[in-house]
Parts: C-alpha cells; sequence; structure tokens
C-alpha cells in the first residue's frame, strides 16, 4: 500500500471513530467486543481480537510509539476504577 493510500485510510477511519459522539462510541464498542481492556487470555481467540483493536488504533495513528507521553496525559486525569 503506498503512502498516499496509508494516509487516506487512517483519514477515514478517523473520520468515521473519532469525528462525533457517535463514532467514538462505535469504536468504544469495537474496543470492548475485542476485550482491548482485558488481560490477553491464553486462547488465539482471545490474542487475534486484541490484534485487532490493536491494529485497528495503529491504522488511525493513535497507538503509535510516538504517542507515549500523548497516551500518559491523556488518561492521566482518568478518574480510577476497578480494582
Amino acid at each position: 500500500m503506498s503512502k498516499k493510500e496509508q494516509q487516506d485510510i487512517r483519514n477515514l477511519l478517523r473520520n468515521v471513530f473519532l469525528a462525533n459522539a457517535q463514532g467514538k462510541r462505535a469504536l468504544a464498542h469495537i474496543l470492548s467486543l475485542a476485550r482491548f481492556f482485558n488481560t490477553i487470555g491464553p486462547d488465539d481467540e482471545s490474542r487475534a481480537l486484541q490484534n485487532f483493536a490493536k491494529v485497528l488504533l495503529s491504522e488511525m495513528g493513535i497507538l503509535h510509539e510516538d504517542n507515549i507521553l500523548n497516551f500518559v496525559n491523556a488518561i492521566s486525569d482518568l478518574p480510577v476504577k476497578g480494582t
């Protein structure tokens, strides 16, 4: 895939999932279905689902090493939930 095609896909995904509240809710639902916030189970399905979520976020330009500090800053003010 060319750089232009990659950028087009990145823009498409960001427009679909980040441009409005419905898209953000859809992305949250997909991440939940993919068990993104769970520990990775021993089964292939768990690994495949979590890898899909990571690939999706990576394709959107979000899950990238250059965003580590941005990610930490974004989550630093989140309320503590669970155990």
